[in-house]
């Protein structure tokens, strides 16, 4: 199984930039299990996966914590995180 952790924070204009890439990733990838965390809000989770900045993204492969994104993300390379 596979995870997209998306790290954001409402007051991050770069983080709304990737909302539409976002929509459309995840409308092509339908089996992509996705969790958004909010910088504010979730200040554990954003330790436990020592996130420093947003937006940021963890792949999860199989429950394990595969790959990492720090940055806006291009469609191309959200689908290059996830193969």
């Amino acid at each position: 199984m596979k995870e997209l952790l998306h790290f954001s924070a409402t007051w991050c204009q770069p983080c709304k930039q990737m909302q539409p890439v976002l929509d459309k990733f995840l409308a092509e990838n339908p089996d992509i299990v996705y969790t958004k965390y909010d910088a504010d809000t979730n200040v554990s989770t954003f330790q436990d996966y020592e996130i420093t900045g947003v937006p940021a993204f963890v792949i999860k492969i199989d429950g394990e914590a595969d790959r990492y994104h720090k940055g806006i993300a291009t469609l191309e390379k959200l689908t290059e995180l996830t193969k």
